[in-house]
Parts: C-alpha cells; structure tokens; sequence
C-alpha cells in the first residue's frame, strides 16, 4: 500500500513536493527513517503504472530539503554547516 501511495504521489507531485512527517514527540524515528531509506517501489507498479522509482536524490529531498526549501532555507549551506555530504554521509 505504501509504494502505491508514494507511486502516486511522485507521478502527481513530483519529488519536490513531498514533505515527510512523523510521530517524533511520541517516539524516535530512526528506524522509518533507515526503512524508508531502503525502500524501493516494486518495479512491476513502476512498469504497470509509470511511477517514477523512489532515487536516493527524492528520498532527500522528502527527508528534509524540500522543508527546508520551504522554510527559504539554502540546502547546500545547511548541509555543510552540519558536515553532511550530497549523498547524506
């Protein structure tokens, strides 16, 4: 179910207009955050449907540059201020 809503989200919105969001107050969100970064759509809803494949680069930006994008933020600043490289390490 979830690959089919984030198929869909991706093929209507496009991965510049996904936020993520989560419980955090209530519990800590590592382990969504490794699953959904280990998270493929199936390829069979990929070819059925046309949903873009969720790319390291869309799961990013879902995580938090498109918030911070929002927030008129500069991604490339914030990420060096923290020591973080473009692929997340």
């Amino acid at each position: 179910m979830f690959a089919e809503i984030i198929g869909k989200l991706l093929f209507w919105r496009g991965e510049d207009k996904i936020v993520y969001g989560s419980e955090a107050p209530i519990f800590h969100p590592q382990w969504a955050l490794r699953v959904f970064m280990d998270f493929q759509i199936p390829q069979d809803l990929c070819d059925g449907y046309g949903y873009s494949q969720l790319t390291d680069q869309a799961k990013r930006k879902i995580l938090g540059e498109n918030l911070l994008r929002l927030h008129g933020m500069d991604v490339e600043a914030t990420r060096a201020r923290l020591g973080r490289t473009s692929t997340g390490g």
